[in-house]
């Protein structure tokens, strides 16, 4: 057991040592320069020599004891401010997830933008009909950068949530809020090695993304006090920018992860809550899909999305009918109409 426990501390130190203090003294550090060229002017000689001096004082005096304390005092101090600082960061790592993903306290801010993103979609929808296909690869690029479907939330990773949600309800007639934390003890150990992952990354450029907040504070303190602030900036910027890419990253991921995880084992889930599958031959024939109104979407789909294979002899279907019973059924709430 002892050994168990030390190897779960070192761990722990470890972990809390890269993550919150390594960090916060660098940010410590960063902004101590900051104070020292604002308050000391780097021309002025005297000043320079001065505090030179009583540092050199202070290293090469006798009292050893003096010395070990003030440098214990100073280490200990260091390290809780940058530990507090580290805290700080991972606060706002919250707030800017929330941010990222419209949460509802930052969604009535930007819901602006989900006009202005479906006008854009829309634009390069209609660009994507020319019959140069040069224009039209270009323009099927741009629109899918943005979303794959007509936007619906105003940031880019609250719409690939929405997305997996929306084909998760048109295409098995789940809810994923609710049947997301039963499917998820059913995964094998690849998937959930690689949501887990995902899921890590997604929390670590979350917290990167706080970090550029604390930098961008302190730079708006060092410009109110006329210091030099620019550096601040600079890299509250660089830091915001890499956050950023690093989310989109993790989000894209993340999601495809979650659709590859029902595409695979929602028949799984409905076995698991006592659902009976039903057999290929009781599966009504799919009518004749109709001709889209959105060229582009049709294009798309014909293009990416292959044949899929005919059902095995044997084999069980999860219907979307069944889909929206397990759907009722864990929300607790009959429904409304026969699906």
């Amino acid at each position: 057991m002892n050994p168990f426990i030390a190897g779960l501390g070192e761990e722990f130190t470890g972990r809390w040592w890269s993550l919150l203090t390594l960090p916060g003294a660098l940010f410590v550090a960063v902004a101590g320069a900051t104070v020292f060229l604002g308050t000391v002017d780097p021309a002025d000689q005297t000043r320079l020599g001065a505090a030179a001096a009583r540092t050199t004082a202070l290293l090469t005096t006798h009292d050893d004891v003096l010395t070990t304390t003030v440098f214990l005092a100073t280490a200990l101090l260091l390290l809780l401010v940058s530990y507090a600082v580290g805290l700080a960061a991972r606060t706002l790592g919250g707030v800017v997830r929330a941010m990222w993903f419209a949460r509802p306290l930052f969604g009535w801010a930007v819901a602006w933008n989900t006009g202005l993103r479906h006008e854009r979609w829309r634009k390069y929808e209609r660009r994507a009909r020319t019959s140069d296909p040069g224009t039209r690869r270009a323009a099927l690029h741009r629109l899918y950068r943005i979303a794959p479907a007509p936007p619906s939330r105003p940031t880019w990773m609250a719409d690939q949530v929405a997305g997996v949600e929306r084909r998760l309800r048109t295409t098995y007639g789940l809810d994923l809020v609710s049947t997301w934390p039963r499917l998820a003890p059913l995964l094998p150990e690849t998937l959930r090695t690689g949501l887990d992952g995902a899921r890590a990354a997604l929390d670590r450029a979350c917290v990167l993304g706080g970090w550029a907040l604390l930098y961008l504070a302190a730079a708006a303190a060092a410009f109110s006090l006329s210091w030099p602030w620019w550096p601040l900036c600079a890299v509250a910027l660089v830091t915001w920018v890499v956050a950023w890419v690093r989310a989109r990253t993790a989000v894209h991921a993340l999601a495809t992860l979650m659709e590859t995880s029902y595409d695979l084992h929602a028949r799984d889930l409905a076995e698991a809550l006592g659902f009976a599958m039903a057999s290929p031959a009781s599966v009504p024939a799919l009518a004749p899909e109709p001709a889209p109104s959105r060229p582009v979407r049709w294009v798309r789909r014909r293009a990416s999305v292959p044949t899929p294979p005919p059902v095995q002899p044997g084999a069980r279907v999860l219907t979307r009918r069944i889909g929206v019973l397990i759907t009722h059924h864990l929300r607790k709430d009959p429904p409304r109409r026969a699906p």
